[in-house]
């Protein structure tokens, strides 16, 4: 946890080896925004999830416990008419149903 170099910000970082440089995490602004994968969050609450190619990116989960839980997926293939945004429920591995999903204009349920 460091001072950021920003003015008035709160940083936590980890490293991946010891005596490693510790790589930016999570950072709180000075006027209270948290950012979790982005050094300038603009919202009280910011999650930047990096994906690649045509993949879901899991940005959000709450748990219920080790085999039950929500979670909000980011679908984004580079083409905004065909990027999504799924709202699932899981119960392990093998039983996810998503209940909703904003794609473009439109909603499914």
């Amino acid at each position: 946890m460091w001072y950021g170099p920003q003015p008035r910000a709160l940083v936590f970082g980890l490293s991946s080896a010891t005596g490693a440089p510790a790589t930016e995490k999570m950072r709180i602004t000075y006027d209270g925004n948290v950012g979790i994968g982005t050094t300038d969050p603009h919202g009280k609450l910011e999650i930047v999830s990096p994906s690649s190619g045509s993949s879901a990116s899991e940005f959000l989960r709450l748990a219920y416990g080790p085999n039950d839980y929500h979670s909000i997926k980011s679908f984004f293939n580079g083409n905004p008419g065909k990027s999504a945004l799924m709202f699932n429920v899981e119960h392990a591995s093998s039983d996810i149903r998503t209940i909703m999903t904003l794609k473009g204009n439109a909603v499914g349920i």
